[in-house]
């Protein structure tokens, strides 16, 4: 059996709260995740303005201070904290705590190998929209790939106690540990899927305990530990626990919310090491604080990595207005429709926009029950346009409009509308065969 730990990177007090949980639980591997988009846009913009950033730079920090109970107990580290640069965060990991052996797993510098794809016949069409990468030629940033299992492993096998890859980063991490403990390799599929489904629902970290679902209710001590342990086993079951640092329990209904979390199809949810079918799973809960997990089936994966470009996607004006009662809606939609024909009498290059009614749809959209007169609406705008000079006259004319639009507007956050850079992502797909991720140990 192999234990795993989920550790989330929020939080200054994280650290010490992993050391509680170090002390209190027998933990083989800590897996450190990173899967936002909105995550990499930061860390993208970061590495533009220096190329030795592009990483979560509190992951080392917490590792200074982790390295006494890591070294100690022998625990593993696996983590996608390298971002859109893990070598720079590898070394900054060696840096700070020189006594953990580090190793990066990455693909290297992938943004100067599309032009060289496309050149052999590669159209890296949009995954979604189908249109050619020509759509965003010149504006390409960088690139990234997810590292699979067998790269983390060579890492491990080499000696590393911490093995760093990059964005975005989900099931290899834990599949990667359970596959060096057991020996799992191709084509053992069903094992790999278990190994597999741990890492996707490791991503979930406190996601999986009861307070991160619809019983959080019972739950009053919001602010106390929520880890979430997964114990496998070497025949593929795997058992979700609650950690005795833990104040939260586990819960079947978040775990199941989190094992459909990002899965376009249950039958085949790819992974860079195998492809998955969920349906075949049972669930069956042990205890108050234990669920086990049967019935991994997995297959070959489909030979096509996923690969992610970011590119230079224009600028944005975003800002917001609150109006309240009477007819507080309607006063929101009026300045909305409003603001919409200012921008086209401007002739603006205004490439989209996009309007949202906090406390009336924004999160359910179509769905929500409607209310005869809402008592305060907030109007959250944010325009798209081509550059940067025609987003900062969006964005004053969206602070004009608490004077000319409609009445009883005020600022929810007193201050001028932002613009900021955009970076896009382009998802889009390459052979497997034409990539090798690479794996590296710091002397």
């Amino acid at each position: 059996m192999i234990r795993l730990a989920s550790a989330p990177l929020v939080g200054a007090e994280e650290p010490a709260r992993i050391v509680e949980l170090l002390d209190a639980s027998p933990v083989d591997f800590l897996v450190f995740g990173c899967r936002s988009d909105a995550a990499a846009e930061r860390l993208e913009k970061q590495r533009r303005e220096d190329p030795s950033r592009g990483f979560i730079e509190e992951f080392p920090e917490w590792l200074e201070r982790l390295a006494p109970q890591l070294g100690k107990r022998g625990v593993g580290v696996l983590s996608g904290a390298g971002g859109l640069n893990p070598l720079a965060c590898a070394r900054e990991v060696r840096r700070r705590a020189p006594g953990l052996p580090v190793a990066v797993a990455s693909y290297g510098d992938l943004a100067s190998r599309i032009e060289m794809l496309v050149a052999g016949g590669h159209r890296l069409a949009h995954l979604e929209t189908g249109e050619g990468i020509d759509r965003i030629d010149g504006r390409i940033l960088g690139a990234a790939v997810p590292v699979g299992a067998e790269a983390l492993q060579r890492a491990l096998a080499a000696g590393a106690q911490v093995v760093v890859t990059g964005w975005p980063a989900g099931p290899a991490l834990a599949l990667a540990a359970a596959a060096f403990r057991f020996g799992w390799r191709p084509p053992d599929w069903n094992r790999l899927a278990a190994g597999a489904i741990a890492g996707h629902l490791l991503t979930g970290g406190s996601g999986l305990m009861s307070t991160a679902c619809a019983s959080w209710r019972s739950f009053d001590r919001l602010e106390e530990n929520a880890f979430a342990g997964i114990e496998l086993f070497e025949d593929g079951c795997l058992e979700i626990v609650r950690l005795p640092a833990s104040a939260a329990g586990i819960d079947a209904h978040a775990v199941k919310e989190q094992l459909l979390s990002g899965v376009g199809n249950l039958r085949a949810f790819e992974t860079p090491d195998c492809a998955v079918d969920l349906t075949h799973l049972a669930i069956e809960e042990q205890s108050a604080g234990r669920l086990r997990i049967t019935g991994s089936r997995g297959a070959a994966p489909s030979g096509q990595a996923r690969l992610w470009i970011a590119y230079q996607a224009g600028w944005k004006a975003s800002g917001g207005l609150l109006y309240c009662w009477p007819e507080a809606f309607e006063k929101a939609r009026a300045a909305e429709r409003l603001l919409r024909r200012r921008l086209e009498r401007l002739g603006l290059a205004v490439e989209e926009m996009r309007s949202e009614y906090i406390g009336v749809n924004a999160c359910l959209g179509p769905g929500a029950p409607p209310v005869e007169d809402y008592p305060e609406v907030e109007l959250r705008i944010r325009v798209r346009c081509g550059d940067r000079g025609s987003a900062e006259r969006a964005a004053r004319e969206l602070d004009r409009l608490a004077a000319v639009g409609p009445p009883g507007a005020l600022s929810p956050e007193s201050r001028s509308a932002a613009v900021e850079e955009v970076i896009g992502f382009w998802p889009t797909a390459v052979p497997a065969s034409e990539l090798q991720a690479k794996v590296e140990v710091l002397p």
